[in-house]
């Protein structure tokens, strides 16, 4: 049995003590998620690096401004979803843009 399943159970980091470290698991509440929650997230964020890595080469093809216009709107769109999205799966499409 999960310990976010147990009815009056909150588990929070002790932030006063030595050796506390702010990292991104923490700044994203995933102290309670399953592993496989967390694995998606970042399968997707590798996904779309390599996605980016497959167009590297379309500004030597078309051109930059034209490979900007493309690519900056999806830029403020990816920007958006992870800085303000309010579930992990808005925020890992954030990470694929």
């Amino acid at each position: 049995m999960r310990k976010d399943n147990i009815p009056g159970f909150e588990y929070k980091p002790y932030e006063e003590k030595d050796g506390y470290l702010e990292n991104w698991f923490v700044e994203y509440d995933l102290m309670c998620t399953s592993k496989t929650d967390v694995n998606k997230i970042v399968s997707l964020f590798f996904f779309g690096y390599l996605f980016g890595v497959g167009i590297f080469f379309l500004p030597d093809s078309f051109g930059r401004k034209f490979t900007m216009n493309i690519i900056l709107p999806f830029y403020i769109i990816s920007a958006y979803l992870t800085a303000f999205g309010n579930s992990m799966e808005i925020k890992g499409l954030g990470f694929f843009l």
